[in-house]
């Protein structure tokens, strides 16, 4: 399986993870808070769309952030920037991430893959290099998190293994394009917006992308 098919090899996944944020979306509690978030938007002028067009472009942009969130794991674990948590670039990689989150459900019982995905994005968002990536402040995936079927979904997705065992997906290259082409794609399923809404959507995606890419460019310390 080849990344530069990834955009392509995306789209399923991302449509799975959009059905199950959406559906947390839709609960009483978290309906309650992206409406006061939209009502903000609202009152300032920085939404052009109604509740529930706005929640579904809003759920998208959430999904889109996960699964970037997990390619940028990926891409520092299989550049040997850091232990593998995701899978990494070979099977002994894969099968330490493995029991790094065996590890971690024994010492937590009650907690599964979501939670599990969201304490590697905390430790990583700790790295200088990858604070402006993974931070409560900067990246969209504390708005909003996947059911644990959702997290599980998505943590297997990346774990594909080629016939060898290994992982099929490898992140080792330097082109990161397919990071843009997948963004822009992923934009595109949106509901439609006013011209306002989009651009301000469309700005504030390709920030975060922008730092995201730099990052995987970048090289640090292991950890």
């Amino acid at each position: 399986m080849s990344i530069v098919h990834l955009p392509k090899l995306l789209q399923p996944a991302l449509k799975a993870l959009e059905k199950d944020l959406l559906a947390r979306a839709r609960t009483a509690r978290v309906e309650a808070g992206l409406k006061r978030a939209w009502e903000d938007e609202q009152k300032a002028g920085q939404a052009g769309l109604g509740f529930d067009p706005w929640r579904r472009e809003r759920v998208t942009q959430l999904a889109v952030a996960w699964i970037l969130s997990v390619v940028f794991v990926r891409t520092l674990e299989d550049r040997g920037y850091i232990d593998p948590r995701v899978a990494g670039a070979s099977l002994d990689a894969l099968r330490a991430a493995e029991d790094r989150e065996t590890l971690f459900t024994q010492v937590a019982p009650a907690l599964g893959p979501r939670e599990y995905l969201l304490a590697v994005f905390r430790e990583l968002s700790k790295l200088p290099g990858a604070r402006d990536v993974f931070d409560t402040k900067h990246n969209p995936v504390w708005v909003l998190s996947p059911s644990s079927e959702g997290a599980k979904a998505l943590l297997d997705f990346f774990r594909k293994r080629d016939a060898s065992g290994a992982p099929a997906l490898v992140f080792t290259g330097d082109d990161t394009r397919f990071l843009g082409v997948f963004t822009r794609t992923s934009q595109r399923r949106s509901v439609s917006a006013t011209r306002c809404s989009r651009r301000r959507s469309s700005s504030r995606s390709s920030s975060w992308t922008r730092r995201s890419t730099r990052l995987s460019r970048s090289s640090g310390s292991r950890t």
